[in-house]
């Protein structure tokens, strides 16, 4: 398990409405706090429904911060061909204040798995989060080309397909029907 310390097991991202459950493992893996961005970071975001996702550039790596008014995971992924398969999705909850979070790779139309699982690497440098009067919040680092075949390169100016979605009220695990998703097409500057 990829716990954070990050937990990477079975998970879901389903991440749209139309899919109800999919799967994945992972393997144990330590990562340090998440640490704060500086002046010079370019920031953006979005926001839909009371979900935000907000990212920060900072030299080579790049923080998310993914909200959303649940108790349960939080997901977002990147670049999905259709549906889930080949997404490069970070996966996170809160549970008696320790966060979990998993990378992960779209594998089939409705499922996933850790990357570590499927030969490519955990590319997490740090993570955080809180789980606050009914609102999950979880915040992650990760260089913007990890050089993994089951990541996609995150870099500024670029566009992407991002999908946010979150699970029903105490899901704190990966497997699950989403309770909400969204698709966006994004420009990360």
């Amino acid at each position: 398990m990829e716990r954070f310390s990050l937990f990477g097991g079975s998970a879901i991202l389903a991440l749209l409405s139309i899919m109800s459950a999919c799967g994945g493992s992972g393997s144990e893996e330590a990562v340090r706090p998440a640490e704060e961005t500086g002046p010079d970071a370019a920031a953006g975001g979005i926001s839909s429904d009371g979900v935000t996702l907000t990212w920060d550039f900072l030299e080579e790596d790049v923080t998310f911060t993914v909200s959303a008014p649940a108790t349960g995971w939080v997901a977002v992924g990147f670049d999905a061909s259709s549906v889930m398969l080949d997404g490069d999705m970070i996966i996170g909850y809160v549970e008696n204040e320790e966060v979990f979070i998993s990378d992960q790779w779209g594998d089939g139309y409705t499922s996933h798995s850790a990357d570590s699982e499927l030969g490519g690497t955990m590319d997490i440098l740090s993570a955080s989060g809180t789980e606050t009067d009914g609102r999950t919040t979880i915040s992650f680092t990760r260089p913007v080309a990890t050089g993994d075949s089951f990541d996609h390169d995150l870099e500024r100016g670029t566009s992407h397909s991002v999908m946010l979605a979150y699970g029903p009220e105490d899901s704190d695990g990966f497997t699950g029907r989403h309770r909400w998703v969204e698709t966006f097409q994004v420009v990360l500057d």
